[in-house]
């Protein structure tokens, strides 16, 4: 490690007790400054915010639902909403089905992605069952390019849940990653 390239002189002093602590100690950590801490607080009581606005959305409310905010979640990461409420008779079941091609973001995949998606207003723990749902829909879809994806208001998933979905490439996505996701959403009402 070297100096800066431009003398700055108040700071030198601070520098070299930077560089002979790591040469003393090459396991020296620093800690988070004061602003990166303020901010992730920050950050952290906008998404219990967030959370607390979520569980309160009725899920009568059409306009305003839980799924209508998952939608617009995944409008703003590029995909098509194709289809709603989509039920085989075969198990599978899934509240949303969307597509996006491949070559928007990655130019040396082509062809349309489908993505299934359950999304569930639960309090405390999502079961395996949403999971198996959305598996159920790609294998009966034929779905050779098919992801899937369970967004739930709940704490947490069940750990059986939790198990199918990594074995099966399933995305969870809990209350505080959907707040989390909704943060840059927030931000687009702001210009």
């Amino acid at each position: 490690m070297r100096l800066p390239v431009l003398p700055i002189p108040q700071f030198e002093f601070l520098f070299k007790n930077i560089i002979n602590d790591f040469h003393n100690n090459q396991q020296q950590k620093y800690g988070a400054s004061k602003l990166d801490e303020y901010l992730y607080k920050l950050a952290e009581g906008t998404v219990d915010y967030l959370i607390e606005k979520l569980r309160k959305i009725s899920p009568a409310d059409e306009g305003i639902s839980l799924k209508s905010l998952c939608e617009r979640l995944l409008v703003l990461q590029a995909y098509k909403i194709v289809n709603r409420h989509l039920y085989d008779e075969q198990g599978g079941d899934v509240d949303i089905h969307c597509q996006r091609l491949h070559g928007n973001e990655f130019i040396f995949e082509s062809g349309i992605v489908g993505l299934y998606v359950q999304v569930k207003k639960h309090e405390n723990e999502t079961d395996e069952r949403s999971v198996q749902q959305v598996l159920d829909m790609i294998a009966n879809q034929n779905a050779d390019k098919g992801y899937g994806c369970v967004m739930s208001s709940a704490d947490d998933f069940s750990p059986e849940a939790k198990r199918l979905a990594e074995s099966n490439g399933i995305v969870l996505l809990s209350k505080r990653e959907i707040c989390s996701l909704l943060l840059p959403l927030l931000a687009t009402f702001l210009d």
